[in-house]
């Protein structure tokens, strides 16, 4: 009778250890929402891809103005229990006429649920509305940066970890940025609040960037000397998104378009560069050599990825957003290199597991009872 009385006990017990442990652990993957791209890259093309939802592991915040009448951001918090979180701010491409800061919508999930970064995509004002858009679209990349810093507390930010990327024409601006700064408007008058603010921020990624504009312009009808045998290349200066942009050909405004290029731009002070591009894409491969070389010629921290084939820009997201996200966080300071807080618990999955746990304890306490009367009916019998 006591051998069956303490395997019933153990048994009950062990039961009631199992899930116990399960009632305080955290819920597993609390960071893999459903609405968040899985997996460790985010799907290669995403030119179509929409907003996501809030999440347990992830916030969103809409169409927010930086700036009164003038364009907007969608904003990506962790939802990690930390009070502050480095900054990404996302510059989409577009040939400075087009594209929308959705392009980067999984990335920004991405970099919110897994680095725990506060990612921010950022719309600027487009030629197809602004002509010439040079140099508004600079302008409001500044603004949009200062903006969002300024708004620290609100979106829980450590401004001693800002991070910058763009691709294709958001990567011709984020360059800019990386150079003279979010206080420098190059030409003209800038726009936003606190314009004398220069944003210290610490590393720029670059997908596909367009560095010397008057080399992508053709001449009399002809491509580009820069666009050699790739002839991807042909559709940016037959559409002719440059000249469109900058307002002039290169010839009649030489000063504009050198503005306008970050080769103008580099010194011992643009930030240290991540820069992808592809063999044959819209983008020549001499343009992201060439500007690497020149970085490197000036003592700059630079990583340069070079991949075969013709995607451009985003479409090689997939491929390039790990090394990205590598380069990035190896020059982030160290209060933004710990481990973030373990995820809490679920607290539905938790009420259910300790209901569970009562009711096993009352098992325990049902089967004791139930011994000592079966021992106590023995010893009558």
């Amino acid at each position: 009778m006591g051998r069956r009385r303490g395997i019933l006990i153990a048994s009950l017990l062990l039961a009631l250890s199992a899930s116990v442990a399960l009632a305080v652990a955290p819920a597993a993957t609390s960071q893999t929402p459903d609405t968040t791209p899985g997996g460790t890259s985010p799907p290669a093309s995403v030119t179509n891809s929409t907003l996501p939802s809030s999440t347990r592991a992830m916030e969103v915040i809409s169409q927010v103005p930086y700036y009164q009448g003038g364009p907007t951001f969608d904003a990506y918090l962790p939802k990690d229990g930390k009070a502050l979180h480095p900054a990404l701010i996302m510059v989409h491409g577009g040939g400075w006429e087009g594209g929308d800061m959705l392009e980067f919508a999984p990335f920004a999930a991405q970099a919110a649920t897994e680095q725990h970064w506060a990612a921010f995509a950022v719309n600027y004002r487009l030629d197809e509305n602004d002509k010439a858009a040079w140099p508004d679209e600079l302008h409001d990349v500044q603004a949009a940066i200062r903006f969002i810093v300024s708004q620290a507390s609100t979106y829980g930010l450590d401004t001693a970890n800002v991070l910058l990327m763009g691709d294709s024409a958001g990567a011709n601006l984020a360059a800019l940025v990386s150079e003279v700064g979010t206080a420098n408007p190059i030409t003209g008058s800038p726009v936003g609040s606190d314009p004398t603010t220069d944003v210290p921020i610490l590393a720029v990624a670059l997908w596909s960037p367009p560095v010397d504009l008057a080399d992508l312009v053709g001449h009399a009808g002809h491509a580009p000397t820069e666009c050699g045998s790739d002839k991807a290349c042909d559709f940016i200066w037959t559409a002719p998104d440059i000249v469109d942009y900058v307002g002039c050909q290169p010839a009649a405004c030489p000063r504009t378009y050198a503005d306008a290029s970050p080769i103008t731009w580099v010194s011992a002070k643009t930030l240290p560069s991540y820069v992808a591009n592809s063999a044959d894409e819209l983008i020549p491969i001499g343009q992201g050599q060439t500007y690497v070389a020149a970085l490197q010629k000036d003592g700059v921290d630079v990583k340069f990825q070079e991949l075969p084939g013709t995607l451009h820009a985003v479409e090689y997201g997939g491929e390039v957003w790990q090394p990205t996200v590598s380069f990035l966080s190896a020059h982030l300071t160290a209060s933004a290199a710990d481990e973030p807080d373990a995820p809490k618990a679920d607290p539905d999955r938790r009420g259910i597991l300790l209901a569970a746990v009562v009711v096993l304890l009352a098992l325990v306490a049902g089967g004791a009872v139930a011994l000592r009367r079966r021992r106590a009916g023995s010893a009558t019998g």
